[in-house]
């Protein structure tokens, strides 16, 4: 039998699964948006397409990488109300582990891989980041319990 806190844990990581495929989700229909607008805009303006992909994989990948780093949630996290915490205290360090962790959560392909929990503890071991709920904290700082 499962104690609650294995099972919070995986229900945690069952959350985080599906948040890693809603923000995969939005960042191809971002793309594919962008796409479309640059060859609608190449068509107005007369210029080759070639011309806006550079900027448009530039765009996507911020957005990608940009919401974890300001908030420490990207859409499916917040959704699925989890978080980001880390103890790391130098911006710069906190910007690799974030992109480092983004590349880890782009390339988790699930026809592929099916240990998702061994995924996810790999990704916090080499980002030094942990995954969180987010309601527990709120509702734990509330009554004065220390979280992390």
């Amino acid at each position: 039998m499962m104690n609650e806190k294995e099972v919070d844990e995986l229900d945690t990581i069952l959350r985080y699964k599906k948040s890693i495929n809603i923000d995969s989700y939005f960042t191809f229909v971002l793309a594919i948006i962008l796409i479309i607008l640059s060859a609608i805009l190449s068509k107005i303006i007369g210029v080759r397409i070639q011309y806006f992909e550079f900027p448009i994989i530039i765009l996507a990948l911020f957005q990608n990488i940009a919401q974890d780093f300001m908030f420490h949630r990207s859409i499916g996290k917040r959704i699925y109300r989890l978080k980001i915490v880390t103890n790391i205290d130098s911006k710069k360090k906190l910007f690799k582990a974030l992109v480092m962790r983004k590349f880890y959560e782009s390339t988790y392909i699930p026809l592929i891989n099916k240990d998702f929990a061994a995924i996810v503890n790999m990704i916090e071991a080499m980002t030094e980041t942990k995954i969180v709920d987010d309601i527990k904290n709120k509702t734990n700082k509330v009554r004065g319990n220390e979280i992390l």
